[in-house]
């Protein structure tokens, strides 16, 4: 099947509140060398302007543009931010969900303790945090779990592609 190439190439600011998640992963396929349009993105994880995009929506949106999201859990910032590197050494674009859960945001490089990211709520998108500004982004507490000692989480989400350009 063959899908549209991007109308508007390279890195920009979402249009709204409720698209980021489909934005980190164009911009994840954009870092991948593939150039795809965020809207296709957006129909094909079915998001929502109530729900915005969860996990399992950029799963399936990834698995149409002939990638794969490896989902990872730390507990541990450090045991989080090794594997982040790792990833980033491979060339691997790592979405990461920030804001307690609330946006997603894309890594695509790391060097000397800092850290490439795109974020499409900024403008400019593409930014320098330091591990410890990411990792204040990144912590979540799930409070669901604990109320009184939630557990500190670090997901990520590597985005693989299926053959190397």
């Amino acid at each position: 099947m063959s899908r549209p190439l991007e109308r508007r190439p390279g890195f920009y600011p979402q249009p709204n509140d409720w698209t980021c998640g489909p934005f980190a992963l164009k911009h994840a396929l954009v870092a991948l060398g593939r150039g795809v349009d965020a809207k296709n993105i957006q129909i094909t994880a079915k998001s929502h302007w109530w729900s915005g995009t969860d996990e399992i929506q950029l799963a399936r949106a990834a698995r149409e543009f002939d990638c794969d999201l490896m989902l990872e859990r730390r507990r541990d910032a450090e045991e989080a931010r090794k594997l982040l590197v790792k990833y980033l050494r491979e060339q691997t674009p790592v979405l990461l969900c920030v804001d307690d859960w609330t946006h997603w945001i894309t890594v695509v490089r790391h060097e000397d303790r800092r850290f490439v990211v795109i974020d499409s709520e900024l403008d400019p998108v593409l930014n320098i945090l330091t591990w410890p500004q990411l990792r204040a982004r990144w912590r979540y507490y799930d409070r669901a779990y604990d109320k009184e000692d939630p557990p500190v989480l670090y997901d990520l989400m590597a985005v693989q592609p299926r053959m190397r350009q």
